[in-house]
């Protein structure tokens, strides 16, 4: 067990006379987190009231608490991303958004995306330490438990109006999985559309994409949208494969989504439909390599139905909401020319309650109840010619959670946040999670907060039961929930009126993290999930942005990231110790022509103990100049990601032999819309 101590921004002499000439000469700056304005004097949000706060332009996030609050109030480190930057930077999917945030990264073995936080991205986990949801909705699968952030994923970047990333434990507010973070993108509305708009998108590796979206908001009050997106692609030509050859044609996908929103007077109904397929070219699992007929299918939906609603004399807020989860996988695998068939099924429904009370104008109260049934939970496993069922297997769970959080005024300039959550499984299986945040403003450019946590993901149905007939993976054995406790130092600091500076040390300790190895005690080495894993990390993340009068934008983001297994004292696998991001925006012309420029560093990482090699550093460098209302409505972007082609791989599980992939060279995307 290591006895490092833990990363601080405020430690040692210089940085004490740092921080105290700061608050000396710093005071008359906005306060951190806040869109700059000219005209804007700085104040300190504290002394205001929450209705005062509404006629404050601040930037505000909804997911830390589950109400409307100044970032820079918030019990958490936030970083929100806005459409803008997504259409100034080109991104093509969420990965590309969150592989941009600072602390973020992401890995691609060239059939699904996998998201790491905080030096935490461990083989065989999809994406289920961390929570997604769509305007509030949890979209991690019933099954997996996954979130699909790639292009398996609901949501057209083009439909995004923000995204809030809320970093560290979530479970005092939103059960299992909320481990490292929570991901909320809050779509856009019918009038932010106003009309109808189309897009069209050609790319390297012949991929194309069309979208066509039609939104308004009726002067009765009814507001509606609702968008489809077609995507085909046929990838990378020609992989190479060390020792095996070359896989030829063997990449490529296609996908289908559809997403839409109606609400009136508080009451909104909003769902989704995804289908995507994917070939694998990768020999997974000890398929046949260079072999046509591997691939997956995901399909998925959803629909939400919700009502919010503020009472402004009592100063109550309600939410109420209502949904079912649908999700299908589908995977086809070719060995020594037989298909092997991998199907899973889940369906869910669930509804949650909160209310929200405001006390002595500067406390609030809030308490909520969530409800999950997972009615159908169902794997399979079976080979065509000649038929042999090897898994059949189905269950139901349900989870009930309670939930308690406050917000209390010690004194004008600080506040002191309590919350926590009760999960009961009905297979005996239940969590206690708190959440413990204190937020200081000693200058109105200056916000500190000490923030501690802990949360749990439960074992999924995957990591429980799967098998695929003892070929390369069998069933877990009494697996249970991994624990995370978290502690966290946050400096939010207003660097005169356009300059904004941020960092965050912070210390984790996960127990009985559940990870898939292979077996020792079996001498086929069979996969299997088993809680083995007793992991540190600790870090400090560091932002510097720079917004101009005239657009000129600039953000450089610093993430020094330590892992490490407690029993043997090595870092983790997947695990950069330095990641790197420097974005830039340029006006070229008015407010009509821009030229963004992104640069990224990851450090060297390890691969799994399995094949036990290191995947070096690199560098990427994209580009994209994007104009919009050159003509009447008309918006266009051309993209060159990886600019300077470099060759680079990531880490991928144990299932592919090779232990890293390839990934893209220089690549490129134009991409034209039109609002009518």
């Amino acid at each position: 067990m290591s006895s490092r101590p833990l990363p601080c921004p405020f430690a040692g002499r210089v940085g004490r006379l740092l921080f105290g000439c700061l608050f000396a000469h710093l005071g008359n700056g906005d306060l951190p987190a806040a869109d700059p304005s000219p005209a804007r004097p700085a104040v300190n949000l504290m002394e205001m009231s929450l209705d005062e706060l509404l006629t404050v332009k601040v930037q505000t996030v909804t997911s830390a608490a589950k109400y409307p609050q100044p970032t820079a109030l918030a019990p958490a480190s936030v970083t929100i991303v806005t459409d803008r930057d997504i259409q100034l930077n080109g991104y093509r999917n969420l990965a590309e958004v969150l592989g941009s945030v600072r602390g973020f990264y992401t890995t691609y073995d060239r059939n699904y995306h996998y998201l790491g936080i905080r030096g935490f991205n461990r083989p065989g986990d999809y994406n289920s330490r961390v929570l997604l949801l769509i305007d509030g909705h949890r979209v991690n699968d019933v099954v997996f438990d996954g979130a699909p952030i790639g292009n398996d994923g609901y949501l057209d970047v083009d439909l995004i109006d923000r995204i809030e990333v809320v970093r560290g434990p979530g479970s005092a507010i939103y059960g299992s999985s909320a481990l490292f973070g929570v991901v909320n993108v809050i779509t856009r509305r019918g009038r932010d559309l106003n009309g109808a708009e189309a897009a069209f998108t050609a790319g390297a590796l012949d991929t194309y994409q069309g979208r066509f979206s039609f939104g308004r908001q009726l002067t009765n009050g009814v507001e509606f949208l609702l968008s489809g997106t077609v995507r085909e692609t046929d990838g990378q030509p020609r992989l190479n494969f060390p020792g095996a050859g070359t896989a030829v044609g063997l990449d490529g996908e296609s996908g289908r989504s559809l997403f839409g929103k109606l609400g009136f007077a508080g009451l909104e109904l909003s769902g989704g439909f995804e289908t995507r397929t994917k070939q694998i070219s990768t020999a997974s699992y000890g398929t046949d390599f260079n072999t046509p007929g591997t691939a997956t299918r995901d399909d998925r939906g959803f629909a939400d139905l919700k009502y919010a609603r503020r009472w402004e004399e009592p100063g109550v807020d309600l939410l109420a909401r209502v949904y079912y989860d649908y999700d299908r996988y589908r995977g086809t695998y070719i060995y020594s020319g037989v298909r092997n068939v991998d199907p899973a099924q889940g369906q869910r429904w669930g509804a949650e309650v909160q209310v929200s009370k405001e006390l002595w104008e500067r406390h609030k109260f809030s308490a909520g109840l969530d409800f999950r049934r997972s009615f159908e939970i169902k794997q399979e496993n079976y080979t065509e010619t000649p038929f042999a069922s090897h898994l059949s297997d189905e269950r139901q769970t349900t989870v009930v959670s309670p939930y308690l959080t406050s917000e209390w005024a010690l004194r004008t300039n600080l506040h002191f946040h309590a919350g926590a959550r009760l999960d009961y499984y009905d297979q005996n299986t239940h969590s206690a999670n708190p959440r413990l945040g204190l937020v200081w403003q000693p200058v109105s450019a200056t916000v500190l907060k000490a923030l501690y946590g802990t949360a749990f993901r439960a074992p999924n149905a995957y990591e429980l039961y799967y098998t695929d007939g003892y070929v390369t993976q069998k069933p877990a054995v009494n697996l249970r929930p991994e624990t995370v406790d978290t502690y966290e130092l946050v400096w939010e600091q207003a660097l005169g009126r356009r300059w904004q500076f941020s960092a965050s040390g912070y210390f984790y300790r996960i127990d009985d993290a559940i990870q898939q190895d292979p077996d020792p005690a079996d001498v086929r080495g069979l996969l299997v999930y088993r809680n083995t894993g007793r992991n540190t990390g600790r870090g400090l993340e560091t932002e510097l942005a720079y917004k101009a009068d005239n657009g000129f934008r600039s953000r450089l983001s610093y993430a020094l990231q330590d892992t490490e297994d407690r029993a043997t004292g090595t870092t983790l696998s997947n695990s950069p110790r330095h990641l790197a991001r420097w974005h830039n925006t340029m006006p070229l012309y008015l407010d009509k022509v821009f030229l963004s420029t992104e640069v990224a560093f990851t450090s060297h990482v390890q691969t799994t103990p399995a094949t036990a090699s290191r995947v070096g550093e690199y560098w990427l460098l994209n580009s994209t100049l994007y104009t919009r209302e050159l003509a009447r409505g008309w918006s266009a972007s051309v993209s060159v990601y990886n600019l300077l082609d470099r060759r680079y791989g990531h880490p991928v599980g144990d299932e592919i032999r090779w232990g890293q992939i390839q990934q893209d060279g220089r690549s490129f995307q134009f991409k034209l819309s039109l609002r009518f």
